[in-house]
Order: structure tokens, then C-alpha cells, then sequence
């Protein structure tokens, strides 16, 4: 093992963006990406709400502290965050490990959600096999950069590698700092099976899935609306692990009426 897999607890400060008022909805990216998938839906909402995009832990303009990280410690930073925005509650949305992060949240702290979204994330534990290649990953990129992280499979099957918005993530991608990337990849590989906690959500909830997505397959959002109470359920047609930036009009539409659930 070359990378530093020392826990850590301390919380850091992140960086984040807001715009527009109202009720306050929280959108957290996927690993290892940064709150700028988000710019679709922060412009159109941004008139109806207040839309906060920080970049998460170890992502974009926030710190990437070397160690390993939690979904409780990365939860801990968002929960900070609105403490220093003094919001009290959010409609809190994640994407992907953003999604595992607003699971996390919701055991600890379900007083601060007036609203609840998953986007192509998923509720269950890695599988032994899947959590070993993490750390495969994690120990390639320490010896050789965040370009090992680079994942070719975020996008609808058949997009063209130089279409603008794959270029876009794979910038993201390469700048992510490497502690960030091995840190967030720990993180993942340990989460637990959330299965029990999506049955105890009491907030308006939403669960967009995309259709082609080649990281999840289509029963997940499909199972975890299910498993939520009152969940509304939306899948993406042509749409791969990116609905937000792929089907940007139809996400912004989805949590438009989730934030209006929340009020």
C-alpha cells in the first residue's frame, strides 16, 4: 500500500457556489467530479429557489486532505456548510457517491431535510469483488495519477469521446486531486447497505435513474423508489450516468417539483 489510509474525523470547510433565494436545495456530485455537473439546474432553479453546489471533500476548489475518508465524515462538511449558510433545512439531492453522502446525512442528521433525491446513485454495499477493485484503483492512482480514475462508462453508450460534455467531465476528472480521489474511493468501498434507511424517509423524495446507465443498472432506481415511501420515480430515456447534464431539462423539471413538495 503506497497511499495514506489513516481515518480521519475532522471536518474541512468546502467550497460551494449559491444562487437565488427561497428554499434551499442542496446538490452534491458524483465521485470524482465537481459541483459545476450541476449548471443546468442551478440557472433554471435559481429563480424559484435557493440552489447551493459545493464541491464536495477532496473534489474541485475544497480541500483533498490525504487519509481516508467516510460518507459520515464527508456528510459532517455538508452539515457544516449550511451551518455557516445558517440553513436549517435543505431539499438535499446527491448524484452517485453524492447520493451515498445524502444517505449518510439522513441517519444523522434527519432534521435537516425538508426534501430527499437520489440520481443515479444506488442504496446498496459494495460487493466483495467490487469493493477490492477500489482499492486496486485507489493504489494505481497513488502511484500514477488521477488519469487512472478517468471512467470512460459515465455517458450514454455510443457518445462520442470529443462531445463537448464528455470533454468537460474528463477535465473535471483529471484535475481531481489524487489524496481526494483515493480518499473518496475508500469512502465508497465502505459504505454500508442502506436498504433499512430509505424505508424511514418522511420527506417529499425523489429518485431519478437513467435508463442507459452503465455503472447501475435500471432496477436500482427503480428498487430504491420502492423501498421510500411516496417516492416519486424518474428514468431517464437516453441518459447514461449523467442525467443532470444529458437530460439537463427533465432532471431541472424533476427537482423543480420536488422543491415544490418541500415547501
Amino acid at each position: 500500500m503506497t497511499y495514506n489510509n489513516t481515518p480521519l474525523t475532522a471536518s474541512v470547510k468546502l467550497a460551494y457556489e449559491t444562487r437565488g433565494r427561497g428554499t434551499p436545495l442542496l446538490l452534491l456530485h458524483g465521485y470524482p467530479l465537481d459541483h459545476s455537473i450541476w449548471h443546468e439546474q442551478a440557472s433554471a432553479l435559481q429563480s424559484k429557489c435557493q440552489v447551493i453546489t459545493p464541491d464536495l471533500r477532496g473534489h474541485g476548489n475544497s480541500p483533498a486532505p490525504e487519509g481516508r475518508y467516510s460518507m459520515d465524515l464527508m456528510a459532517r462538511d455538508v452539515l457544516l456548510l449550511l451551518d455557516t449558510l445558517q440553513i436549517e433545512k435543505a431539499v438535499w439531492v446527491g448524484h452517485s457517491m453524492g447520493g451515498y453522502i445524502t444517505l449518510a446525512a439522513w441517519r444523522m442528521a434527519p432534521e435537516r431535510f425538508s426534501g430527499f433525491g437520489m440520481v443515479a446513485s444506488n442504496y446498496l454495499a459494495d460487493s466483495a469483488e467490487a469493493k477490492e477493485k477500489r482499492y486496486e484503483i485507489a493504489e494505481k492512482v497513488s502511484q500514477l495519477g488521477a488519469e487512472v480514475a478517468v471512467n470512460p462508462k459515465l455517458f450514454l453508450e455510443g457518445t462520442p469521446a470529443d462531445a463537448p460534455e464528455v470533454e468537460h467531465a474528463r477535465r473535471i476528472m483529471l484535475n481531481t486531486a489524487p489524496a481526494g480521489i483515493i480518499g473518496s474511493l475508500l469512502a465508497i468501498a465502505e459504505r454500508p447497505d442502506s436498504t433499512e434507511t430509505l424505508k424511514t424517509l418522511n420527506v417529499p423524495a425523489l429518485v431519478i435513474g437513467g435508463t442507459g446507465d452503465q455503472l447501475f443498472k435500471p432496477e436500482i432506481p427503480q428498487q430504491m423508489a420502492a423501498l421510500i415511501p411516496g417516492a416519486e420515480l424518474v428514468m431517464a430515456e437516453r441518459s447514461g450516468h449523467m442525467p443532470m447534464v444529458e437530460e439537463a431539462a427533465l432532471v431541472t423539471q424533476a427537482l423543480a417539483r420536488l422543491v415544490e413538495r418541500a415547501k
